[in-house]
């Protein structure tokens, strides 16, 4: 539209048919390079989008691959709670559930040091298990008497 405009502002100036024929040709060329500089444009941009859509694909694979990776990268040994019967809080010796949570370390790890009394369930962290582990994000604490004659008052403030 702009270079008929502009054939049109200048017709004047062609005197002879030749000029005419020569201005017409150009105006065709121009017309076809642009149409072809149109369809190249819609080309690169589908596939541009073709080629972006391929490595979202590729990038979510991958995602999920090290998803995979990482859920397999954890032992599910033992993932199942254990049951016990409530009576056997009532004395150390049968509450095997439990242990001292000095002895509490993730694989191959130093276990921290924390008081005798401390204990941990074998349901919060079994330590037979083997290999990396999640840790469970819910964390109970009960404080447990299993003899209350042994009570002591504390002399702590």
């Amino acid at each position: 539209e702009l270079i008929n405009g502009m054939v049109d502002e200048n017709r004047a100036f062609l005197n002879t048919d030749e000029e005419r024929a020569a201005v017409e040709k150009i105006v065709k060329q121009v017309q076809f390079l642009l149409r072809s500089s149109e369809n190249l444009n819609m080309e690169i941009t589908t596939q541009a989008t073709r080629e972006q859509t391929i490595e979202q694909d590729k990038d979510q694979e991958k995602e999920i691959l090290q998803e995979k990776f990482v859920d397999l990268a954890y032992s599910e040994d033992r993932d199942d709670n254990r049951f016990w019967p409530l009576e056997n809080l009532k004395s150390l010796e049968k509450g095997t559930m439990f242990y001292p949570c000095n002895e509490f370390a993730l694989y191959e790890q130093t276990p921290i040091k924390f008081p005798q009394d401390l204990r941990v369930s074998t349901n919060y962290f079994d330590k037979s298990w083997k290999g990396d582990r999640r840790l469970k994000n819910v964390v109970m604490v009960l404080e447990w008497i299993p003899d209350d004659s042994k009570l002591v008052a504390s002399t702590r403030s």
